[in-house]
This record gives C-alpha cells, structure tokens and sequence, in this order.
C-alpha cells in the first residue's frame, strides 16, 4: 500500500488511529516504523488524540504492589484517560519522573544518588530508550549534586535533557574554603549525545530538587545567586533550550 499512498495521506491516516493500533503498524515495514518513529509524528499524534479533548492532563505514577502509570483529565473527577503501562521490564521502582514532553517521558534512576541512568520512554509506541552516560561524572569531577530537566527543542524538533551540576571544589581540604562550581551539559536525542555548555550557561545555584519546569521551549528551577557576604536572593533560572542546546 505504501507504494500507492503518498506519505501526506499515510500520516493522515495514522494521526487518527489509536495508540494500539500504531503498536501494529510499527510492526507493517521498515517504512511503516520509520514514519512513526520519527519524533515530529510523537508531537503531531498527540495534538490529534488528546488535545481535541479539551482538557489538559496529569501523569501518575502509581506505587502499589506493581508500578503502573497512567494519565488523567485534570477535572474533578481526576478522570482517567489511559494505563501506560511500565517502560521498563525490571527495576521501575527505581526511576522517578523528570518531565514529560509531547508524549515523550524523561525518567532518571534514583534522583538522590550518582546514577547516570536516563531513560526516554514513548508509551505511544512502548519503548524506551536508554542515554549514553553523562561526561560529568563521581569519577571524572569528584562530589556532585546534579539538578535535571526535560523538555522539546522546536527549531529542530529535538528532545533534550539537561543536568545542572554542583561541585564541591576543597583547595585545602577544609570546609571553610568550600566554593561553588557549575557544570552544565544537555543531551541532544537527534545527536545521541552530551554536550558541555558551562561556558555559556547562567551560573545560579538550584534551590530544590525536582522543581523544574518546562514552558515555551525553556526549563525552569527555582534558583538563588549568592553574594560574597553570604547573602542570596532566590528567583527563577530559565534555560532556553534553543538557545543553549
């Protein structure tokens, strides 16, 4: 059929079919899978499936005996719209959420150690893909704390992560001579890959875990800048993806 149908009509056609029956056409041909691969149709499905609902919706992560996800109608009966499923066979009680973007799901390994495994997680299609490993590392720069967001690069239809890392640098071993140091890098999916931006990155140091939020093309954290009397002034450090991607 492919060779009949020009892919404008194609995609017309898989805009409006559910997500079960995307799984099965995944499964067609190579030219089937790679229109549904791409990240644009991810992004173009929703806008067909779920946006026409009206209502913006909430991802769960359900803790019982066995994790499950599912997305909910943010109204007052917290409706719910889908079951998910689990990305990954084994170890989910292991992931937390970072962010969610046109249907796509960052989670990272235990947000509250030096893990570097991260996971982008397509329920659409029930697959998941697993990062190379970060370049700031335990090993390569010594103690951390890593600050993480997610979100969707339109210029080039790009997913991309971002750590902010904060060092502890000891010029004599002392906790009085303790300073602050930044490292940022982002991980393009189009690249497959990590790319140090410290250089061009704002220098804020990140207040809070798991504060980050993804609007209009920029990651969010609530931030503080510290003054040399020790002082700081909290506000909201913004990193536009385009621009520092």
């Amino acid at each position: 059929m492919s060779d009949y149908l020009p892919q404008e009509l194609l995609l017309d056609i898989f805009h409006r079919l559910p997500n079960t029956s995307i799984g099965r056409c995944m499964c067609v041909c190579k030219y089937w899978l790679s229109l549904i691969k791409n990240p644009s149709f991810v992004s173009s499905h929703i806008h067909h499936t779920i946006l026409p609902k009206k209502a913006p919706m909430f991802l769960l992560k359900l803790c019982s005996n066995q994790i499950q996800y599912s997305l909910h109608f943010d109204n007052k009966k917290f409706s719910n719209y889908k079951r998910l499923g689990v990305p990954l066979k084994h170890d989910n009680r292991s992931f937390s959420v970072i962010g969610s973007s046109n249907g796509l799901v960052c989670l990272m390994h235990n947000l509250y150690t030096y893990n570097y495994t991260f996971v982008l997680w397509n329920p659409l299609i029930r697959k998941s893909l697993t990062l190379p490993k970060p370049n700031v590392t335990f090993e390569s720069h010594g103690a951390f704390e890593a600050l993480v967001g997610f979100g969707f690069d339109a210029c080039s239809e790009d997913y991309k992560v971002v750590r902010v890392v904060r060092l502890l640098e000891y010029e004599n071993e002392s906790e009085e001579d303790e300073e602050l140091a930044i490292e940022v890098e982002i991980f393009s999916l189009n690249r497959n890959s990590w790319n140090n931006i410290t250089g061009k990155a704002p220098q804020y140091d990140i207040v809070e875990r798991g504060s980050q939020a993804f609007v209009n093309g920029t990651v969010h954290w609530i931030a503080t800048q510290r003054g040399r009397t020790g002082e700081s002034n909290n506000l909201i450090l913004g990193l536009d993806l385009v621009k520092y991607g």
